[in-house]
């Protein structure tokens, strides 16, 4: 049986890839594979409804934008969502 089409994958052979992954997202990204960043963002956006001088809280405003910051709430998203 192949690896792709099992039910579910061995924890050892799930962990390993996942650490495996850090390497190029460290390179492409310049920071960890993660998804405690997303609610971050999500809530810096959601605070900047109601306060539109959240932006200039450093730690909030550098969380609002970039490739680095959405990505992780595309990853949260699709955990969310179920699998086919």
């Amino acid at each position: 049986m192949s690896i792709f089409t099992d039910k579910s994958w061995s924890p050892y052979a799930a962990g390993a890839v996942i650490g495996l992954l850090q390497i190029p997202t460290f390179l492409l990204m310049d920071t960890a594979l993660g998804a405690s960043s997303s609610f971050v963002t999500v809530a810096a956006h959601l605070a900047s409804i109601v306060d539109p001088g959240v932006d200039k809280v450093k730690y909030l405003a550098s969380h609002m934008w970039g490739a680095k910051n959405w990505w992780q709430v595309a990853v949260v998203a699709g955990i969310a969502l179920p699998g086919r």
